[in-house]
């Protein structure tokens, strides 16, 4: 598990918290130091250069920071999408189910199917959210695989029925391995070295610049490494949607477990 995973294991407020201090109280140490050593007037003596090539290094980073957040964002997304999209499958397969000929054969599947649903919200959910994946899931799955198998039938209707079936199963499948998929997918190294290093670039930018106010360039040092430490802490979370408070829940699976209960016992 990498770092910014450990990090959605403390609470979201208390993280971003920590963030802040952290951005906030390395610029401030930084600032201090730098001052120290530097006077402010030989500083200010150089703020036209320096403004401009803070200018050019702040859009070179402000291009990087939204397309990282663009990407996990995206990422994000077609999780929950593929989450909604596997429990439409889930119930048009229930459905489906309950219109071919052999019923004791349809209803076996149909409680399979309500265990393997019951397993991915007890379960799996879980498993992902540690970034791994259960075993018990995956054979409710391949019983499922086994048992639609076994269903035979010589009746046209049937055989339509059955083929119907066999797609719903083929795309549930197809999604559940998108969120699979997406449990174990992590913002790249690269990208995070890019990130981290051009909020640091950054920030140390501002310490270059003269100003007789001292309390001003502090604050605004402060104001900029907080809004940083706030972005980044949008990517952390962002980025393993099944773990943190921003994390995908369940609730379409408990749904429909609901819809499919009540069918079976009307």
């Amino acid at each position: 598990m990498s770092l910014a995973a450990r990090l959605l294991l403390i609470p979201s407020w208390l993280l971003l918290i920590i963030l802040i201090v952290f951005f906030v109280g390395l610029s401030l140490v930084g600032l201090r130091l730098v001052n120290r050593r530097i006077p402010h007037y030989i500083m200010k003596s150089h703020n036209d250069v320096a403004g401009f090539i803070f200018a050019t290094i702040g859009v070179m980073y402000g291009v990087i920071l939204g397309f990282a957040t663009y990407m996990v964002w995206t990422d994000y997304n077609s999780t929950k999408k593929s989450v909604a999209l596997e429990c439409g499958e889930i119930l048009g397969m229930h459905h489906d189910l309950a219109l071919y000929p052999d019923a004791q054969a349809a209803q076996r599947i149909q409680a399979q199917l309500i265990d393997y649903t019951r397993l991915v919200i007890h379960e799996e959910f879980p498993a992902m959210a540690r970034m791994q994946r259960s075993v018990a899931t995956r054979d409710a799955l391949n019983g499922i695989w086994s048992s639609l198998r076994e269903l035979t039938s010589e009746r046209d209707h049937a055989q339509i029925v059955y083929q119907e079936i066999l797609e719903d199963m083929n795309r549930m499948e197809k999604y559940r391995l998108e969120r699979l998929e997406a449990a174990q997918n992590e913002f790249p190294n690269v990208m995070w070295l890019t990130t981290i290093m051009g909020a640091l670039i950054t920030i140390s930018f501002t310490f270059f610049f003269g100003s007789e106010n001292t309390w001003a360039q502090v604050i605004m040092t402060a104001l900029l490494a907080a809004m940083l430490a706030t972005m980044i802490f949008v990517i952390i979370e962002l980025d393993h949607p099944f773990m943190g408070e921003a994390s995908v829940k369940a609730d379409h699976y408990m749904r429909i477990l609901d819809l499919m209960v009540a069918a079976g016992s009307s």
